[in-house]
Parts: structure tokens; sequence; C-alpha cells
């Protein structure tokens, strides 16, 4: 069934399932470093909010998705016809993502230090901007967190990349 779809159609299947892979990998770990809070909670309200969470990832992995839905299909931007296309789409790819790895991170970080999910009152925290830069150089482990960032998004354009090279046809027959 799916090998009727077009390419792009079957690489944006195969970049939304990579992405559901990772944030349920990151919301494993989430609760596996804080599952002490959630120890009360009957396993209803545990598969209550999985759900909402897996709803929340899908519609996340769709919004990223969406820019490549949207233009991949017009001829200058259609990585399956275009080299040049699918180098740019997999650099917007690795910034969106590398981007909302961060913010995982940032939400990982702030509610260690607060015990609430990130939220607008982050924004309290970051004035003066000199005073929240000492105080999260001091507290969290920034250099190891860049260099997982890098590390994960490099991972994921890896993977993304390896996804569009087995979903596109070699790309010497058409032209760049």
């Amino acid at each position: 069934m799916f090998n009727r779809l077009p390419a792009l159609a079957r690489f944006l299947f195969a970049l939304v399932a990579i992405d559901l892979v990772v944030f349920a990998a990151f919301r494993g770990a989430f609760w596996a470093a804080f599952h002490e809070a959630l120890a009360n909670a009957s396993w209803a309200d545990l598969l209550k909010a999985l759900y909402l969470g897996f709803k929340f990832d899908l519609r996340l992995a769709l919004l990223l998705c969406l820019p490549l839905a949207l233009l991949g299909w017009i001829a200058p931007f259609d990585p399956a016809r275009r080299r040049a296309a699918r180098i740019a789409w997999l650099g917007y790819l690795a910034t969106v993502h590398c981007v909302v790895l961060l913010l995982y991170f940032v939400d990982f970080g702030h509610y260690a230090w607060v015990r609430v999910r990130l939220n607008a009152s982050l924004v309290d925290h970051l004035t003066p901007v000199g005073v929240a830069a000492r105080v999260a150089w001091e507290t969290y482990p920034i250099l190891p967190g860049v260099l997982a960032l890098a590390l994960l998004t490099g991972a994921y354009t890896w993977v993304a990349g390896r996804a569009a090279r087995a979903k596109f046809p070699p790309t010497h027959r058409y032209p760049n």
C-alpha cells in the first residue's frame, strides 16, 4: 500500500514516525527521571497522560513536517527531483529539530529546578540576562548539554538523510 504513494509522502510518513519515536523517548526519559512525582497517580491517569502526550507529539511531528508537505510538491522544492532541495530540507529539519530538542532540554531542567513544566513563567527567570546566564552556567551542565544537543541533532539528521536516500531515487537522472 505504501509503495503506491509518491516518494515525498512516504518520506513524510517516515519523518513523522522518526519524530514520534524521538519524542516518545524523551517522554520516557522524563518519566524515568521524575516518576516519583507520579507515585500516587492511578493507572487510568497515567494512561490518559500518555494518550494526551502522544497526541501532542503527533501534532508537533506533523507541524514540523508541514512546510515540506506544502512546498515539497513544487518542482524547485521537490527533494525527490532536486539534490539541492533535498539538502535544504535536511538543513531545515536539522534546525527545527535542534530547536525542539533544546526546548525539551530546557523543559527538563526547568522541571528539575521548580517542579513545573515549561511555561510562560520562564520569561520571568530570564531577566536580567546576565544573572540568568550565570545561574544557568552554575546550576546546569551547559557544555555537556550543548554537546548532547549537537550529537542528537546530528543523529536525527543522519537518520532523516538515510530515510531520504531510501525513499527517493538517485538524483543523477534529474536536473539540479
